[in-house]
């Protein structure tokens, strides 16, 4: 009977020392999968940031794209107007010229007349 209890008592020792060192075991992989989380958190955190910071970038190219594409559109519009302008100035000009031509003509022939 006491060898049956030895026995016994050596087979549940043997049974507790392999389910401690499953214990220890499973207590490092999931120390292990606790810091592999924390690092995934880390690193989800700096994507994060660093995502942010490329948005900023972004948004400051796109408002120095659109401030460029608005000066320039109104550097054509004065452009425009300023040919326009000139267009407008020569045609007066040139209209100017023809009347004055036509007035000196007049009065030539006029002095001719009298």
């Amino acid at each position: 009977l006491k060898a049956l209890k030895a026995d016994e008592i050596r087979s549940l020792r043997e049974e507790l020392n392999e389910e401690q060192k499953i214990k220890a075991s499973l207590k490092v992989d999931l120390d292990s999968v606790r810091q592999d989380n924390q690092n995934m958190q880390l690193q989800l955190e700096e994507m994060k940031a660093a995502l942010r910071d490329e948005e900023e970038r972004a948004a400051t190219a796109l408002k120095s794209q659109r401030q460029i594409a608005t000066t320039n559109a109104v550097d054509d519009w004065r452009q425009r107007e300023s040919r326009f302008e000139v267009a407008t100035l020569r045609a007066e000009v040139d209209s100017l010229r023809e009347t004055n031509s036509k007035l000196q003509r007049d009065l030539e022939a006029s002095i001719r007349d009298t």
